[in-house]
């Protein structure tokens, strides 16, 4: 049975591309301590935490943190901080926690919409607030389709599937990273390769993508079916509001006071 790519991210490449967020990271978890309204005693979530590298600098603050990814290798990145992060291993589909059982649920770095189905993604926003306490908060943070498609015809153009279509190569340090990059208007889908030369020009890693893109009409409709209300809406972690250029959807909601 074929893998599906999330089940196989390289974890080379994934320390590659978190490298370039290390500054990002501090940034996003000072806004996860702002807005998430946690104390000591926070029963906290990190989905598809990869590495776990805000669940780790959330845990440098005094907070604990579970981490949950699917893939076993990038977990075993994650160094464990203090006893304060414990890491498990699990599909979203099928979050492995009970009911109402956390306060604070984060998916950060556009880790929703990996699957080929509508309906497995859209079940992925019901097990979410499944496992959120009444009351308890969500912060999700996306990719904005409007601007990623506006850079993409400016920087890119349309195939021959008429889809549109870029190439760009990235200098990381310890080589190059070559990334292709198609966005289906029918599907809202995103597909990407990306591999990694070194400065021989060897291939030593590769990563491939196919994720489905959400535009905030979406983003609303699929959590007020799930009992979430958004509370705020910004266009990065320095707090800019929302708007159609802004890079992220960043959103800050919470879950109402019913039984599940």
């Amino acid at each position: 049975m074929n893998k599906e790519w999330w089940q196989k991210i390289d974890p080379a490449l994934h320390l590659a591309l978190v490298e370039k967020r290390l500054i990002e990271t501090a940034r996003e978890v000072d806004f996860i301590i702002d807005h998430g309204k946690i104390s000591a005693g926070s029963r906290i979530v990190d989905i598809a935490c990869g590495n776990g590298r805000h669940a780790l600098k959330l845990a440098e603050h005094g907070y604990k943190v579970v981490g949950l990814d699917y893939n076993y290798e990038l977990l075993k990145l994650g160094h464990r901080a203090e006893n304060l992060t414990h890491f498990v291993r699990g599909n979203i589909l099928q979050l492995p926690f009970p009911p109402q059982c956390f306060d604070l649920a984060l998916s950060m770095w556009n880790s929703i919409g990996y699957f080929k189905a509508e309906i497995d993604n859209d079940n992925v926003f019901h097990e979410i607030s499944r496992i959120i306490a009444p009351g308890g908060r969500l912060i999700l943070q996306l990719n904005n389709p409007y601007k990623f498609v506006l850079d993409m015809a400016v920087q890119g153009r349309i195939n021959e599937q008429g889809k549109l279509y870029y190439h760009t190569i990235e200098d990381y340090g310890q080589g190059v990273i070559h990334k292709t990059i198609s966005f289906d208007h029918n599907t809202s889908r995103y597909s990407s390769r990306r591999t990694i030369s070194d400065d021989n020009g060897n291939e030593v890693a590769l990563s491939e993508h196919d994720m489905r893109h959400y535009y905030l009409p979406e983003i609303k409709k699929l959590l007020n079916e799930n009992q979430i209300i958004i509370e705020d809406i910004y266009g990065s972690v320095g707090e800019e509001l929302y708007s159609a250029d802004s890079n992220e959807i960043i959103i800050i909601a919470y879950k109402k006071h019913r039984k599940w």
